[in-house]
């Protein structure tokens, strides 16, 4: 019931939008469009900043990313999900016995973004719907919860005081969608010259296929999976 919820919205919100454009002048549905193109950029784009300072001690966080009840739940967009959080579970426990910080965030669209959280994933995100929660059966063992906007987690910027303020250096990175916000994260922390380590078997993407291209993309990219 609630995935036919969340496509009857995205169709909805589609209609209503390109409807719009239609029935409005053409400069104020070709500013609705550039509105709209923007938004998906900055959604998209990973983001750039300050790098950490070189450290000869490791210091690591966990960062587990999107495990939410309108992707990963019961009722969720993702198939074969229950290896997928045991997995993302086994992997927070150890984090705890090596003394890890573990670190989640959300993706939630916020009230003023609820038109592009419909037009994208159907309001499965939107802070209004109970999608946007962490996924029941989660592990969650500390206070160290965010929220983001956008698919690059580093685009919050709490996330990155906390992990500039821990010295942290090194990240394990685990959730979904491997192709999206795993990614476009995992890319972020390269830039800001933290070492990146992904847990294959604690990631989660649409197909197999796409989660093959994606761990050899990491590895390609400087990062270590295992």
């Amino acid at each position: 019931m609630q995935k036919l919820k969340y496509m009857f919205i995205h169709l909805i919100s589609i209609a209503a939008f390109f409807t719009l454009c239609i029935i409005t002048p053409s400069l104020v549905a070709y500013f609705f469009l550039l509105l709209l193109l923007v938004r998906i950029v900055i959604f998209l784009i990973p983001s750039n900043g300050e790098r950490i300072r070189f450290r000869t001690e490791s210091k690591r966080a966990l960062l587990v990313i999107d495990l939410q009840e309108g992707l990963c739940g019961q009722r969720g967009s993702y198939s074969n999900k229950e290896p997928f959080l045991k997995a993302v579970n086994d992997t927070i426990e150890k984090a705890r016995a090596d003394g890890d910080m573990v670190i989640y965030v959300r993706q939630v669209f916020s009230s003023l973004d609820n038109i592009f959280g419909c037009l994208a994933m159907g309001g499965r995100l939107s802070g209004w719907d109970h999608g946007s929660d962490f996924v029941a059966g989660l592990n969650i063992i500390s206070d160290n919860q965010f929220i983001k906007h956008q698919q690059d987690a580093f685009s919050c910027k709490a996330l990155s005081r906390l992990l500039a303020d821990s010295e942290i250096n090194t990240l394990t990175i685990v959730g979904l969608d491997a192709s999206s916000c795993v990614y476009k994260t995992a890319i972020s922390a390269l830039r800001r010259g933290y070492i990146v380590n992904l847990n294959s078997k604690a990631l989660l993407s649409k197909s197999k296929s796409v989660m093959n291209k994606m761990l050899d993309t990491f590895r390609q990219k400087g990062m270590y999976v295992y």
